[in-house]
């Protein structure tokens, strides 16, 4: 520090000497940019003994940005408006880096949530949505929520067999899972879109020759039928046989308005009847 000879100090007027003494001191001691090549890097000296040094503290500069800074200098500071964290650009001597010096700021939008790191990719998620991992980006990205189970059991009333869909009486047998299926006139509908297990036992009672029951699906158009699985009732030596069968089919549902199913029956005589039990579980999304 410069010593400074001041008239009130000396109790008398400075001589030529005196003034000219702290004018050399001030001059020795000041703060101010480097002359020549050296100020132009950014960096405040002091001048001390005739040499010019970086002053204490000087050097580093602070960037507040969403991107890094593109020519830093060892020992910058930057603070990522993307994430809130804090970086200093360090040179390990081999090579030069950002190297994290601190936590996410809860104060920055996205620092405490997903969308602040680099390997998501949200779309606009829904109570229940899931993260899915997608190989071909390597980055988890929403996925929907799985659909609520569905299990349900149904029975129909007997059935005079005569060559057509079964629309009279369906009764559910006990309790439910999920929404539900609904029947109108012998045709169920599905709850929800999905990949469905239809089971169907028969109890055939024939009077005359072997007899049918089909598991029937419409097709895209909501409106052609299509027996998919096929159950034959067999006739023994008595004047009437009860027989049983069953049939599964894997029904995937992609439109609940044209995807349905009903029973089919076809009979060889007049007499013959049915009973149909049916039983529908979702396995898993179409």
């Amino acid at each position: 520090m410069a010593t400074i000879v001041t008239r009130s100090g000396k109790g008398s007027p400075l001589t030529n000497t005196e003034v000219d003494s702290n004018f050399t001191n001030l001059n020795t001691d000041k703060l101010e940019d480097a002359a020549g090549s050296a100020a132009s890097d950014g960096n405040e000296y002091v001048r001390k003994d005739g040499v010019w040094a970086v002053a204490t503290g000087g050097g580093a500069s602070v960037t507040t940005s969403a991107t890094a800074p593109s020519s830093p200098s060892d020992g910058d500071l930057w603070f990522s408006e993307t994430n809130g964290v804090t970086y200093v650009y360090y040179n390990d001597g081999n090579s030069s880096q950002w190297v994290a010096s601190g936590t996410p700021s809860a104060s920055v939008a996205g620092g405490t949530t997903l969308d602040g790191l680099t390997d998501t990719s949200l779309g606009t998620p829904s109570n229940g949505d899931l993260l899915v991992y997608n190989s071909s980006t390597s980055k988890w990205e929403t996925g929907a929520a799985p659909s609520a189970a569905e299990a349900d059991n149904w029975e129909s009333d007997g059935y005079q067999l005569n060559g057509a869909a079964l629309t009279g009486n369906w009764n559910r047998l006990g309790s439910y899972i999920g929404t539900g299926m609904s029947v109108s006139s012998g045709v169920f509908t599905f709850p929800s879109t999905g990949i469905y297990k239809v089971q169907a036992d028969f109890e055939f009672t024939c009077f005359s020759s072997a007899v049918e029951a089909a598991i029937s699906v419409t097709g895209s158009n909501g409106v052609s039928w299509g027996n998919v699985v096929t159950v034959t009732g067999t006739l023994g030596e008595s004047s009437y046989d009860i027989s049983n069968g069953s049939a599964t089919y894997i029904f995937d549902v992609t439109n609940t308005s044209t995807h349905k199913v009903r029973i089919y029956g076809v009979s060889a005589s007049s007499g013959d009847s049915l009973v149909a039990r049916l039983y529908f579980e979702r396995l898993g999304d179409t």
